[in-house]
């Protein structure tokens, strides 16, 4: 790495450790970080082992439950309307399934934010907002096109929590919970 040039002096010779350290520093930022390094969603199966709520469920990897907190989407808490419709929908659909995990990174509880493919090749994340358990998660994900038309779908059709005139998204319900003011569940 302290290769020099006859003709290159000092600063040839400090051209050349700053390019290495250049390589050196972004070949270690991808063993680290491969998915975000690479822009890619990095993939592994494994099998549900448990259904925390409607969005986040744990699945096994490499002999250890990871938690998967399913991307693009926000179910109903569980003390909110269609919070435990919302889990029981999500454990009937995967539990003790082996599912295909394309995860997209980490949010910051450090758990697996991804899409989730069921062994029929649907995605469990995209279904829940099909069958009205879910929010399309417009602030993270705007441009999930496939989720915004399914929502609008499923509003239409008042399947699910859409039955309600007007139902309270999970991120105002949160809030409200912090300030005291919040509806608990009637389902």
């Amino acid at each position: 790495m302290h290769e020099t040039f006859p003709s290159c002096g000092l600063s040839g010779r400090l051209r050349v450790l700053t390019g290495s350290f250049v390589v050196l520093a972004a070949f270690s930022f991808c063993l680290l970080f491969p998915a975000e390094a690479q822009g890619k969603e990095r993939l592994f199966r494994g099998l549900v082992v448990g259904v925390s709520d409607g969005d986040t469920i744990k699945v096994m990897r490499d002999g250890a439950p990871q938690t998967v907190r399913l991307n693009f989407i926000d179910c109903p808490e569980k003390k909110q309307d269609f919070g435990q419709v919302a889990r029981s929908c999500t454990a009937s659909l995967c539990f003790k399934r082996t599912v295909l995990v394309k995860e997209s990174g980490r949010d910051r509880y450090n758990r697996s934010l991804a899409e989730v493919v069921l062994p029929d090749r649907r995605v469990l994340n995209l279904e829940l907002v099909k069958r009205g358990y879910a929010w399309w998660y417009e602030q993270y994900a705007p441009k999930a096109v496939e989720y915004k038309l399914a929502q609008a779908k499923a509003r239409d059709g008042r399947k699910g929590l859409w039955q309600q005139s007007r139902p309270l998204p999970p991120w105002q319900f949160r809030k409200e919970a912090r300030q005291g003011s919040v509806r608990l569940a009637q389902r």
